[in-house]
């Protein structure tokens, strides 16, 4: 061999592995990106230039096709992600045989719906040849470069999946590979139903109170107390009363023709009806003698007893009158129910009805037998307690007694008193204010005998547990018990019409 011919051949050896940095710069590059960004379902060709026979070589192309199926969703989304790794070997000089062989390891994962956050994953593994053959027979030897190509077919989303590898040669032998995937995925439907809700509040409060409870022989002034007056620390002739969950006390200060509010530890109290004067306007009240708190309303219901009606005022902040619900009733006591039927004591004609606000519908449920002294009749009833059943205890002043009707009686059952007016254990004198524990003993507040008597259920007499220590403004004295009730710890509140007071007597 000549310099010269030397010479030639080293140049072409340069422009050989130029052309082979090259080839494997492009392959390394466009290979990725084309199998990347070519559309689904299309096949690509494997092609091969060759001028005789040489050395067969196998690429192996693995996919793997996840499927992730739930439901409540529409959108189907399809990720291809391939690395593709080229690698070529050349020696060309002498007849020597340069294989270039492509692993492609691609991967497609499908996503479809979701079917109540159930998962289900299919993972296919495919393998398919690709076969390529490159001969080099002289210095100028061909470079041949294999490109392999992986389509994806998905079709119908929660399905079937079905997955394609194609390889194709030219003058060579060829395997084509199909593999199909089908997943079969259970269905779970959750029903989600909104039920209406409904707020029950409770109108009634019935202490749950020992049989052997006992209580502090001193009460507390909550409210009152500073003598005879109209100042907002004062009470004129205070009658009824009504105590909320949070221990506010609501008074009937019917000397000063208003209802009072004072709540727990308060030195004075707020006028929240009345207050403008004895009349009979709405912004007026008349002697008012009980009053409550319609809980589900948020109102205050109040007998106007000298405008012979029953009025209805918001507790709601600016509220300057109230409404009549109720006209042309002599009224006295009154008390609500749970269903919000409301009861009202009747001094004229010697009788309990009751009402249903909503239509102002009226029932007879005690006395209506005229005045007198029988078991079916009342003698100027005045205030009254209901329980949850509907049994209506009235305290009957002039019959000196504490009647119980149950619903729907035609007659009533002596529970406390009914031995003639006295102060022994047996008996009462004018009976006012009452209400009834869970286990059935009467509370009642013995007003011309300045003391409040607990008769246990069934029992014969009466036990003292407030008073009985003569009239007078002591702290263990009551002057002219009227009003009586007790809040959800069983702490006595009693209204003193005498005292011009409200006192407290703790449960101990």
């Amino acid at each position: 061999m000549t310099v010269e011919s030397t010479k030639k051949l080293g140049s072409l050896t340069k422009i050989l592995i130029a052309v082979l940095v090259i080839v494997f710069v492009v392959t390394a590059v466009t290979v990725p990106s084309i199998l990347l960004t070519r559309p689904a379902r299309k096949s690509s060709t494997v092609s091969v230039s060759t001028s005789s026979s040489g050395t067969l070589s196998t690429t192996k192309v693995s996919l793997t096709v996840t499927t992730t199926a739930s439901t409540n969703s529409t959108a189907t989304s399809t990720t291809a992600g391939i690395t593709s790794t080229a690698t070529i070997t050349t020696v060309s000089i002498g007849s020597t045989v340069t294989t270039t062989t492509a692993i492609i390891d691609s991967t497609v994962t499908t996503t479809t719906a979701i079917i109540d956050s159930t998962y289900t994953t299919t993972t296919a593994d495919m393998a398919s040849t690709v076969t390529t053959t490159t001969t080099t027979t002289d210095i100028a030897s061909t470079v041949t470069t294999t490109t392999a190509s992986v389509s994806s077919i998905v079709t119908q989303p929660t399905t079937h999946i079905t997955s394609t590898v194609i390889s194709t040669t030219t003058e060579m032998t060829a395997t084509n590979t199909s593999i199909t995937t089908t997943t079969e995925m259970p269905t779970t439907a959750t029903t989600t139903t909104a039920m209406p809700t409904t707020t029950t509040i409770q109108q009634l409060v019935i202490p749950n109170i020992s049989a052997n409870a006992q209580w502090a022989q001193n009460g507390v002034a909550v409210a009152g107390g500073h003598g005879n007056g109209d100042a907002t620390n004062q009470l004129r002739g205070p009658e009824g009363l009504f105590v909320d969950d949070d221990q506010t006390v609501v008074i009937a200060d019917l000397g000063n023709h208003r209802i009072v509010q004072w709540k727990m530890g308060d030195t004075n109290g707020e006028v929240v009806a009345g207050g403008k004067g004895q009349g009979d306007r709405l912004d007026q009240l008349n002697e008012p003698s009980d009053v409550l708190i319609d809980r589900a309303m948020n109102n205050i219901i109040i007998c106007d007893q000298r405008n012979r009606r029953i009025v209805q005022w918001s507790r709601r902040s600016n509220t300057t009158e109230g409404e009549v619900l109720i006209g042309n009733i002599q009224c006295r006591g009154l008390t609500m129910d749970d269903q919000r039927y409301l009861y009202i004591s009747d001094t004229e004609k010697h009788e309990i009805r009751r009402y249903q606000i909503e239509d102002k519908n009226e029932t007879i449920v005690a006395g209506g037998n005229g005045q007198g002294g029988g078991f079916n009749q009342l003698n100027w009833p005045s205030y009254l307690f209901v329980d949850q059943q509907q049994s209506v205890y009235v305290s009957d002043r002039d019959n000196s007694r504490v009647i119980k009707w149950d619903n729907g009686a035609k007659e009533g059952i002596v529970v406390a008193g009914g031995q003639g007016q006295g102060d022994a254990p047996t008996q009462l004198n004018w009976p006012k204010g009452v209400f009834v524990d869970v286990l059935g003993t009467i509370y009642v507040a013995d007003d011309r005998n300045n003391r409040v008597m607990r008769w246990p259920k069934g029992a014969t007499q009466g036990i003292v547990i407030a008073g009985g220590n003569g009239a007078g403004d002591g702290t263990n004295q009551l002057k002219g018990s009227q009003g009586l009730s007790s809040d959800r710890d069983g702490n006595l509140y009693v209204v003193e019409w005498g005292n011009d007071r409200v006192q407290r007597f703790a449960i101990q």
